[in-house]
Protein backbone atom coordinates (compact mmCIF):
# COMPACT_ATOMS: atom_id res chain seq x y z
CA UNK A 1 0.00 0.00 0.00
CA UNK A 2 1.48 3.37 -1.02
CA UNK A 3 0.19 6.77 1.14
CA UNK A 4 0.55 9.85 -0.81
CA UNK A 5 0.65 12.86 1.65
CA UNK A 6 -1.01 15.99 0.09
CA UNK A 7 0.05 18.90 1.51
CA UNK A 8 -3.22 21.81 1.14
CA UNK A 9 -3.61 24.12 3.46
CA UNK A 10 -3.05 24.47 6.97
CA UNK A 11 -4.88 23.45 9.09
CA UNK A 12 -5.99 20.58 6.58
CA UNK A 13 -3.80 18.07 5.53
CA UNK A 14 -5.11 15.38 2.83
CA UNK A 15 -4.08 11.46 2.44
CA UNK A 16 -4.83 9.43 -0.27
CA UNK A 17 -4.42 5.42 0.26
CA UNK A 18 -3.49 4.21 -3.35
CA UNK A 19 -4.76 1.39 -4.79
CA UNK A 20 -7.47 1.25 -1.77
CA UNK A 21 -9.63 4.49 -2.82
CA UNK A 22 -9.34 5.66 0.48
CA UNK A 23 -9.00 9.42 0.98
CA UNK A 24 -8.76 11.17 4.41
CA UNK A 25 -8.83 15.20 4.87
CA UNK A 26 -8.25 15.79 8.71
CA UNK A 27 -6.44 18.36 10.95
CA UNK A 28 -2.55 18.90 10.59
CA UNK A 29 -1.38 20.11 14.22
CA UNK A 30 -1.66 23.83 15.07
CA UNK A 31 2.44 23.95 15.46
CA UNK A 32 4.32 25.06 12.06
CA UNK A 33 7.17 22.16 11.24
CA UNK A 34 10.42 23.29 13.56
CA UNK A 35 8.58 25.14 16.11
CA UNK A 36 9.67 24.17 20.12
CA UNK A 37 6.62 22.69 21.49
CA UNK A 38 6.13 22.94 25.62
CA UNK A 39 3.50 22.33 28.29
CA UNK A 40 0.67 19.74 28.15
CA UNK A 41 0.86 20.00 23.63
CA UNK A 42 4.51 18.64 24.05
CA UNK A 43 3.99 15.11 24.39
CA UNK A 44 0.94 15.55 22.01
CA UNK A 45 2.84 16.72 19.21
CA UNK A 46 5.25 13.88 19.75
CA UNK A 47 2.77 11.10 20.06
CA UNK A 48 -0.80 10.30 18.44
CA UNK A 49 -4.17 12.51 19.14
CA UNK A 50 -5.97 12.01 22.41
CA UNK A 51 -8.47 14.61 21.99
CA UNK A 52 -9.86 15.59 18.83
CA UNK A 53 -13.17 17.99 17.74
CA UNK A 54 -14.74 18.22 13.96
CA UNK A 55 -12.87 16.23 11.46
CA UNK A 56 -11.90 12.78 10.04
CA UNK A 57 -8.83 11.39 11.62
CA UNK A 58 -6.21 8.64 10.92
CA UNK A 59 -6.16 5.46 13.50
CA UNK A 60 -3.12 4.60 14.79
CA UNK A 61 0.15 5.23 17.20
CA UNK A 62 2.39 7.39 15.67
CA UNK A 63 2.86 11.33 15.24
CA UNK A 64 -0.64 13.12 13.85
CA UNK A 65 -2.92 10.49 14.19
CA UNK A 66 -5.96 9.09 16.17
CA UNK A 67 -4.53 6.92 18.92
CA UNK A 68 -6.91 3.74 19.52
CA UNK A 69 -8.89 3.16 22.73
CA UNK A 70 -12.00 4.38 25.06
CA UNK A 71 -13.23 8.00 24.09
CA UNK A 72 -15.66 10.34 25.93
CA UNK A 73 -17.74 13.10 25.14
CA UNK A 74 -20.23 15.61 26.41
CA UNK A 75 -22.11 16.50 23.26
CA UNK A 76 -22.73 20.41 23.05
CA UNK A 77 -26.37 20.91 24.01
CA UNK A 78 -26.40 23.38 20.56
CA UNK A 79 -25.38 19.95 18.77
CA UNK A 80 -28.16 18.69 15.81
CA UNK A 81 -26.89 15.75 17.14
CA UNK A 82 -23.64 14.36 17.24
CA UNK A 83 -22.38 11.51 14.12
CA UNK A 84 -19.35 9.61 14.29
CA UNK A 85 -17.92 7.12 12.17
CA UNK A 86 -14.88 4.28 11.89
CA UNK A 87 -13.85 2.74 8.94
CA UNK A 88 -11.72 -0.50 8.37
CA UNK A 89 -9.56 -1.47 5.66
CA UNK A 90 -11.61 -4.40 4.76
CA UNK A 91 -14.64 -1.37 4.34
CA UNK A 92 -16.18 -1.77 7.45
CA UNK A 93 -18.21 1.18 8.90
CA UNK A 94 -19.55 1.58 12.45
CA UNK A 95 -21.23 4.64 12.78
CA UNK A 96 -23.38 6.13 15.81
CA UNK A 97 -25.60 9.12 16.89
CA UNK A 98 -26.26 10.38 20.08
CA UNK A 99 -28.73 13.61 20.89
CA UNK A 100 -27.29 16.88 22.25
CA UNK A 101 -26.45 17.08 26.13
CA UNK A 102 -26.09 13.58 25.65
CA UNK A 103 -22.68 11.18 27.43
CA UNK A 104 -21.56 8.96 24.69
CA UNK A 105 -18.23 6.71 25.55
CA UNK A 106 -17.02 4.39 22.03
CA UNK A 107 -14.14 2.51 21.50
CA UNK A 108 -11.99 3.14 18.10
CA UNK A 109 -10.56 -0.23 17.67
CA UNK A 110 -7.13 -1.12 17.08
CA UNK A 111 -8.74 -2.17 13.17
CA UNK A 112 -10.23 1.39 12.49
CA UNK A 113 -8.54 3.09 10.02
CA UNK A 114 -10.24 5.94 10.15
CA UNK A 115 -12.74 8.47 12.90
CA UNK A 116 -15.38 10.88 11.44
CA UNK A 117 -16.92 12.82 13.88
CA UNK A 118 -19.60 15.82 13.19
CA UNK A 119 -21.13 18.00 16.27
CA UNK A 120 -20.25 15.88 19.03
CA UNK A 121 -17.63 18.06 20.93
CA UNK A 122 -14.44 17.20 22.09
CA UNK A 123 -13.74 13.48 22.31
CA UNK A 124 -11.09 12.78 25.13
CA UNK A 125 -9.23 9.21 25.41
CA UNK A 126 -9.96 7.60 28.96
CA UNK A 127 -8.00 4.14 28.41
Amino acid sequence: MKVKILDVAQPVVAVAVVGAGLWFIGHRPAHPAGATVSGPQASAAAGPYTAVGNGEYLVGRGPGVLAPGVYTVTVPADSNGCVWEQKTMSGVVVTGYAAASAEVKIDVRDTAVTFKTRQCGVWTLRQ
